[in-house]
């Protein structure tokens, strides 16, 4: 493979044929073919060459009817052929070529208003409302006489409306518990539950997402504003009865100014394109670490949910201080909140029963019986004075004025360290549950676009006044299971928030605590994940659909004990460390794993299958033999700098273990896995192979099998640059049975060439392939120099 045409040489032959592709002036182009043999690989060289040229030299032909069977995008001429490597061509040169006559993505590329629907995916699906978009497809008649057709623009908006109605009656109390969990008054995560799900529609691509207030992150930037500023305690923890503090108006502040930094931070992650970062914790981190999280809400609104007056603190903490003052429990507190749960769990029961769920239009909005019925009891029997249970208070009615919260440079060096880390752990719970429910409903979800969307939400909701928005498990469930048409039901919701927030915050006044800790109870129960660790999974009866019973499941220790320790080591330091802690813990094992495994890829000692040209790892083929005198070594992994001492230490291994007598003489190495190569890595090679020959394998030669365009452009040039052509000067092969046939061949002749007492010419004795009249290949010997690095 050269890098330049070669001359043209007085055996090249010619045979004129007419070739079906066209020059740009219509003349038809000629291909030929010549009694040389053709390389084995031909791979773009990716150095803004768009076209390589293929040198033939040696004896045999070639059968015109293979050449045009397997090469489609060549162009032949009388003296060479070229090939057009359309992808290794470099920008500048595609720069060049006229927009119309571009390949399609580049074309997209520069189409301005195809890149606003990209940046706005509403202008795609509003003007197809209905219909097949980028990222999901419409609902057609599925029998009649309109099956297959459109099921039409009023019966999306109806599926859409009742969902909208639905979800934004869920968030009303949602809203309100997880804005007391953040940390803030509880009518904050009514703010946040309005106009950031108008910024998911406009920029969102999962129809289903149901976006918002999420336990999880309200959790984690409470802890995250409490550690930055040092406050034991948040604005919903106050009491009804008292007045706003000055460190409450501090960690409002504080919130605001971290949803605005999460937002610049989506911003910047989105123009890099580092959606990558989900891949920093794995399914079984992710789970565990929610598992976690739930168990220290569930702590945190143990105090609410038992009428206890004690400050936030860690897991332990709150259980000591619940334990400590046990004998301050409201009686009429817990009995509202235990009433409140079963009725949420009976409600939630009703609505799958087979036998009422026909007869349902829309499902029981369960959460919002039990707080319109908490609101009526309580009010009318002043439990707030009487039995002093803790309620709401009073929300300020109406809508505040957008305004940018207060920004100083010293709070926000304060809270960078907390935006970071809430806006990687918002990204990868929303994107996560995006993609499940992607999966199941055969939705595309763009993670790129996911995080332009999470910073739209999150820089209207810094001046909306709301806390750091996210995508919600439950919410998301109850769309899909009402199958919204499109992102349109989040403009409904919003109104119906809206609507409370305007009218209805009065009659909020003598809302429990207790109810809205029962509700983020239940909410949790969808959240905590103990299958991967204990291997126990509560599933439906076959024979009742409103029984569960226990089952037991292959637990991760029996599948992948790696997996299920990443799952224990986020349940437990996000369980006592904190979520901050469980993150970073959690985070960092996957690192060291991936690193692990990046530093260890697995290797094999390969053997051949008898009458066939296949080699196969000797370990799991017993009747896979090994060639004498060659080994032949396969490595599953990147060639670098982490990896190159487990190269060397396997390498060598495989020569010390070898008992057999006969004299090892060529080490064929399978890169066919072999990604990339450093130069440290070629250094080490170039080492061990000098060693070997002190040691165990005088004369030593190395070939390189499998070789792929992959390594073509970095591997050759990290050799040249290593000298590692001093150690390896042949060629490098298509397959690993046509490197050991070149390594015996060489063997033998060089054997051959001692014996006569050849030694003039100083010329390396080689084999070149060839091919003969029926496109068989063979072997002939030929002396051939050693090729110049820019020939590789």
């Amino acid at each position: 493979l050269n890098r330049t045409p070669p001359a043209p040489s007085d055996s090249t032959i010619s045979e004129e044929k007419t070739n079906p592709m066209a020059d740009e002036e219509g003349t038809p182009m000629k291909k030929s073919t010549s009694n040389n043999s053709l390389l084995q690989s031909m791979m773009g060289n990716g150095n803004g060459y768009s076209e390589v040229t293929i040198n033939r030299a040696g004896s045999g032909s070639l059968d015109p009817d293979y050449l045009e069977s397997a090469h489609k995008t060549m162009l032949y001429t009388t003296d060479e052929m070229e090939v057009r490597f359309e992808k290794s061509s470099s920008p500048k040169h595609r720069a060049k070529i006229p927009v119309d006559q571009r390949k399609q993505e580049e074309q997209d590329a520069v189409n301005w208003k195809l890149q606003m629907k990209n940046l706005l995916p509403i202008l795609d699906w509003a003007s197809n409302y209905g219909k097949d978009t980028k990222y999901y497809k419409g609902t057609r008649h599925t029998d009649g006489d309109q099956k297959g057709e459109y099921v039409g623009w009023k019966d999306c908006l109806r599926r859409d409306v009742l969902a909208g109605i639905v979800i934004g009656i869920m968030l009303v109390p949602q809203g309100m518990a997880y804005g007391m969990l953040a940390g803030l008054p509880p009518v904050y995560g009514l703010y946040t539950s309005m106009w950031t799900l108008v910024a998911y529609m406009v920029t969102g691509t999962c129809r289903f997402l149901g976006p918002g207030v999420n336990a999880p992150i309200s959790l984690l930037v409470a802890d995250a504003v409490q550690g930055a500023l040092g406050l034991t305690t948040g604005c919903g923890d106050i009491p009804a009865d008292v007045t706003m503090t000055d460190d409450c108006q501090d960690f409002i502040d504080a919130s605001l100014l971290l949803c605005l930094m999460v937002g610049v931070m989506y911003i910047i992650l989105a123009v890099f394109r580092l959606g990558i970062v989900t891949a920093l914790m794995p399914k079984p981190a992710l789970s565990g670490f929610t598992t976690g999280a739930s168990m220290i809400i569930i702590s945190s609104n143990m105090k609410f949910f038992l009428g206890l007056d004690i400050p936030r603190g860690s897991f332990v903490e709150t259980w000591i201080s619940i334990f400590w003052n046990i004998g301050e429990i409201r009686g009429a507190t817990v009995m509202i909140g235990i009433i409140s749960l079963c009725m949420l769990r009976g409600i939630q029961i009703l609505n799958r029963h087979p036998k009422v769920k026909p007869h349902l239009f829309i499902p029981i909005p369960e959460q919002l019986v039990v707080l319109l019925l908490s609101i009526i009891i309580v009010g009318f029997a002043r439990m707030d004075k009487h039995f002093f249970v803790d309620v709401v208070g009073e929300i300020p009615s109406g809508l505040k004025a957008p305004e940018l919260p207060p920004i100083s440079m010293e709070r926000i060096s304060v809270l960078m360290s907390p935006a970071i880390t809430v806006a990687l752990v918002t990204y990868i719970l929303t994107i996560n549950v995006a993609k499940a429910v992607a999966a199941k409903a055969n939705l595309n979800v763009d993670a790129n676009q996911e995080l332009v969307s999470l910073a739209a939400q999150s820089l209207v909701g810094a001046v909306t006044h709301s806390c750091v928005p996210s995508g919600s498990f439950s919410r998301t469930a109850l769309i899909q299971l009402m199958d919204a048409e499109s992102l349109l039901h989040n403009m409904f919701s919003c109104i119906v928030v809206g609507f409370v927030c305007l009218v209805l915050t009065e009659q909020l006044y003598y809302l429990p605590k207790s109810v809205l800790a029962a509700i983020i109870f239940l909410a949790l129960r969808n959240m905590i994940d103990t299958v991967p660790c204990f291997g126990v999974k509560g599933v439906k009866d076959p024979e009742d659909d409103t029984k569960w019973k226990v089952k037991p499941v292959p637990s991760l220790w029996k599948v992948s004990k790696s997996e299920w320790f990443q799952w224990v080591v986020a349940f437990l330091f996000t369980t006592f460390m904190g979520v901050t802690g469980g993150i970073f813990a959690s985070i960092g094992l996957s690192l060291a794993l991936l690193l692990k495994t990046a530093s260890h890829p697995n290797t094999a000692v390969l053997g051949q299958l008898e009458g066939t040209q296949t080699f196969v790892p000797m370990k799991l083929y017993g009747q896979a033999k090994e060639i004498p005198g060659v080994k032949v070594f396969r490595y599953d992994g990147p060639i670098t700098f982490a990896s190159k001492d487990w190269f060397e230490t396997k390498v060598i291994k495989m020569f010390m273990q070898d008992i057999s007598d006969t004299k090892v003489h060529s080490l064929v190495l399978d890169v066919g896995s072999v990604g990339s190569i450093d130069t440290s890595a070629a250094t080490a090679i170039k080492l061990v192979v000098e060693e070997l020959r002190r040691s165990v394998a005088p004369g030593l030669k190395v070939y390189f099998g499998n070789w792929r365009g992959n390594m073509d452009d970095v591997g050759i040039s990290v050799m040249e640059f290593s000298k590692l052509e001093q150690i390896v000067p042949q060629p490098y092969y298509l397959t690993i049975h046509a490197a050991v046939e070149h390594a015996i061949a060489n063997f033998e002749e060089a054997e051959a060439t001692k014996d006569g007492g050849d030694e003039e010419s100083g010329l390396e004795v080689g084999g070149a392939p060839s091919i003969d009249q029926d496109g068989v290949e063979g072997t002939e010997m030929v002396p051939v120099a050693p090729p110049a690095p820019a020939d590789l």
